[in-house]
């Protein structure tokens, strides 16, 4: 959000979810991030603007829905890189939306938390390394990664 004067510019996303939920507060934690995750963006159904003018889309599409408009095309030049990969900026709005209605911000884990699980993980791997062998701790290993990256 820019505050200039006496005036306040939200982005698209933002104002998206002002016009939904009028009141919304926008008091992100410090140092949150917006919400962006491969599944959310390939969830999002894109429908060609040439298709909504001549008509060409199922009736009812858009009935109680959100809907943006925004650049796919590479030729336009609207990607932006963020942690999933390079998107276009429409997306990003997308997430910012969602993230504000959802109060799904992401916040980083401090230091001494983080420290303390990679501590922890070693400790765990190394104890079944010695109990199990490489191969115990390479599924334990594998394990690991699996959950983390479900979560």
């Amino acid at each position: 959000v820019i505050k200039f004067a006496d005036e306040e510019f939200a982005p698209l996303g933002l104002a998206g979810a002002r016009f939904l939920v009028p009141n919304i507060p926008y008091d992100p934690p410090s140092g949150a991030m917006i919400h962006i995750t491969k599944k959310g963006v390939r969830d999002l159904p894109i429908i060609p603007f040439i298709d909504v003018l001549n008509g060409e889309f199922e009736r009812g599409t858009f009935i109680e829905k959100v809907v943006m408009l925004g650049a796919t095309s590479q030729d336009l030049r609207d990607f932006w890189s963020c942690p999933i990969g390079i998107l276009p900026g429409v997306y990003l709005h997308a997430a910012v939306l969602e993230t504000v209605l959802s109060d799904s911000w992401v916040v980083r884990n401090g230091h001494v938390s983080t420290i303390f699980l990679v501590f922890l993980t070693t400790f765990l791997l190394g104890s079944l390394l010695g109990r199990f062998g490489w191969r115990g701790g390479a599924l334990t290993l594998f394990v690991f990664l699996i959950v983390g990256c479900l979560t």
